[in-house]
């Protein structure tokens, strides 16, 4: 069809099984999400992949704000942009280390059960009748 397949991964990144071989097979030029959800990053963090190079020197050549790394290839093209603040960047190999110790499934059951405990206090704070947290794991 002689177009670009993008993914808006927002909430992707660890909520589910992310194979970006696959993707790229499938026929995926880009994928993007977001770090600050599910993968429990701070806000500021997300993943720009593209694995065409071709596309990252021309489509992708000029990010929106240019600073010093334009010229050193396609991650500092997109990494230091002008006078922002990195923490979130910056933070990312702890919250690796997090899934990495917890392990991917230890974490998404944490979540699932964070979630239906939360959804239980609401619903006693709220008293409808049929709602209940554990519907949700």
């Amino acid at each position: 069809y002689n177009m670009l397949v993008a993914i808006d991964g927002a909430h992707g990144i660890l909520a589910q099984t992310l194979d970006m071989g696959q993707l790229e097979k499938a026929g995926v030029d880009f994928y993007v999400g977001n770090c600050h959800k599910w993968f429990s990053a701070p806000r500021g963090a997300a993943v720009l992949y593209c694995p065409h190079e071709h596309l990252r020197e021309t489509i992708l050549r000029v990010p929106p704000v240019i600073s010093h790394g334009l010229d050193d290839g396609f991650i500092s093209r997109f990494l230091w942009g002008g006078c922002r603040d990195y923490v979130s960047q910056l933070s990312l190999p702890v919250a690796l280390d997090y899934w990495r110790t917890v392990g991917i499934d230890g974490v998404r059951n944490k979540m699932r059960a964070t979630t239906a405990e939360a959804v239980d206090i609401l619903a006693n704070l709220w008293h409808p009748p049929s709602v209940k947290g554990a519907d949700l794991a």
